[in-house]
């Protein structure tokens, strides 16, 4: 069974109930608030939850209809928090719950496509990960290969170097043998 606020039970005293004046809504209250529990948590159990999530002011709610009226309950559905009738024109029920059913259908298709779309980006997200993933793993294997072209690149660099000491080292000779044929002649 629900907890019924203060606030919840007042307004059902007032669009329920009829009364106008604070001192005879309290007076109902006090004498009849078993009565009034017992029939909102009726209209909770007999009515359809339409929606769960928040609304103005980021307050967490679960909305209730049950013909043409509104109940609101706690995130936790512990608590009525308010309850109000729909009445798009005054005292006239058929069209009252005309708009509400009206309101419910286009409610659920809405419900319908925000959830065919949120499936559908779930899913192109996934796939986007997916590809961000493979690229990564890709980036990590092109990142190894260029660190072995580099180390290649050096070793080639070294022996480069190394050809480069054997025509030295040959240049030496070559200058030494020059030097010893004619060392002593040079003018």
């Amino acid at each position: 069974m629900l907890e019924i606020t203060r606030h919840a039970e007042e307004r059902y005293v007032q669009r329920i109930m009829g009364y106008e004046v604070k001192q005879d809504i309290g007076v109902y209250i006090a004498q009849n608030n078993e009565l009034i529990q017992e029939r909102i948590n009726k209209m909770v159990e007999y009515g359809e939850i339409i929606y769960k999530g928040k609304i103005k002011n980021d307050n967490f709610v679960n909305v209730f209809i049950h013909d043409t009226w509104v109940i609101l309950t706690d995130k936790k559905n512990e608590k009525v928090i308010t309850i109000y009738k729909v009445e798009v024109i005054k005292d006239d029920d058929e069209f009252n719950k005309l708009f509400v059913n009206k309101m419910k259908a286009k409610i659920n298709d809405i419900t319908a496509k925000l959830n065919q779309t949120t499936k559908k980006n779930d899913t192109e997200k996934a796939e986007l990960r997916e590809k961000i993933e493979d690229n990564k793993r890709k980036t990590r294997e092109y990142e190894k290969l260029i660190v072995e072209l580099k180390n290649s690149n050096e070793a080639y660099s070294c022996v480069i170097e190394n050809y480069d000491t054997g025509v030295h080292i040959m240049y030496s000779e070559f200058k030494q043998a020059l030097e010893d044929l004619v060392s002593d002649r040079i003018f």
